[in-house]
C-alpha cells in the first residue's frame, strides 16, 4: 500500500478452511421424501486480512494557497499553513485474524435452511485516530493503538413455505446476529485513547469506543 512508509507498507495475511459433509459420506443420514435432513456440512476456517490507513497520515502536510488574497494595486499575495493533523512515520498496517466455526444444514426436501457461525475475531496494532493537546500544535494523529478482540454469533434462518413456480411462492428469512467486543491491550503508557470525537475512547477491558463522561469533584464530606 502507498498510504504507508517503505519498511512497513507490506503484511502477508494467509487463510485456509476444512469442511465435512456427513451427509455425503453417511446416506443413512438423508431422510426419505419431504422429510428429515437433506444437507449437513460443518466448517472451520481461520482467515487473515489487512487494514491501512487514509493517504497522508505518515507525513506532515502543508497546504499552499497561490491566490490567498490581491492587493490595492493588483498584487497577488500566496500563503501557506501546516495542518493540524500530526503525521505518524512508524505507523503500521493492522492485521485482523479470524477463526469461525460453521454448521449448514437442510431440512424438509430443502424447504429449511438453518445455518450458524460462531467467530472470534482479533485485531492487532489497531488503527486508531488519537486526539492530541492543542498546546502541542496539533489535535489528532493516527497511531496503532493495541489490540481488538471481538467474539460473535449468527444464525440463518429461511423457509420456503411454498414453492409454486406456477402460480405462488413464499420465503421468509430471518437473520440474528450479535457480538461483543473488547480492548484487550493498548501501547505501554497509555490508559485511555480518545478519539476524535472526544466523547469516546478505547479503554483496555473495556468496548472500542465506549463513552466517557465527566463528574462534578468533590470534597471528602460529599460537598
Amino acid at each position: 500500500t502507498s498510504t504507508l512508509e517503505v519498511d512497513n507498507n507490506t503484511v502477508v495475511y494467509p487463510s485456509a478452511s476444512v469442511s465435512f459433509l456427513p451427509t455425503s459420506l453417511f446416506e443413512n443420514l438423508v431422510g426419505d421424501g419431504d422429510f428429515g435432513l437433506n444437507y449437513l456440512k460443518f466448517r472451520l476456517g481461520y482467515g487473515t486480512s489487512s487494514g491501512f490507513p487514509p493517504v497522508y497520515t505518515t507525513r506532515n502536510t502543508l497546504a499552499l494557497n497561490a491566490r490567498e488574497y490581491i492587493t490595492a494595486d493588483g498584487g497577488v499575495v500566496s500563503s501557506n499553513s501546516t495542518s493540524n493533523f500530526l503525521g505518524n512515520p512508524n505507523l503500521k498496517a493492522e492485521l485482523v485474524s479470524e477463526l469461525e466455526f460453521g454448521i449448514d444444514s437442510r431440512f424438509f426436501n430443502n424447504r429449511v435452511v438453518l445455518n450458524l457461525s460462531v467467530f472470534s475475531k482479533e485485531t492487532e496494532d489497531l488503527i486508531t485516530q488519537r486526539s492530541l493537546d492543542p498546546s502541542t500544535g496539533f489535535t489528532n494523529t493516527y497511531i496503532n493503538g493495541g489490540n481488538l478482540e471481538v467474539k460473535g454469533v449468527e444464525i440463518d434462518l429461511n423457509v420456503d413455505w411454498f414453492k409454486n413456480r406456477d402460480s405462488f411462492s413464499w420465503t421468509t428469512g430471518v437473520t440474528f446476529y450479535s457480538d461483543e467486543n473488547k480492548v484487550t491491550n493498548l501501547p505501554d503508557g497509555i490508559d485511555k485513547i480518545f478519539l476524535n470525537s472526544g466523547l469516546n475512547a478505547a479503554i483496555e477491558g473495556q468496548p472500542y469506543g465506549v463513552l466517557v463522561g465527566t463528574k462534578i469533584k468533590r470534597t471528602d464530606d460529599g460537598q
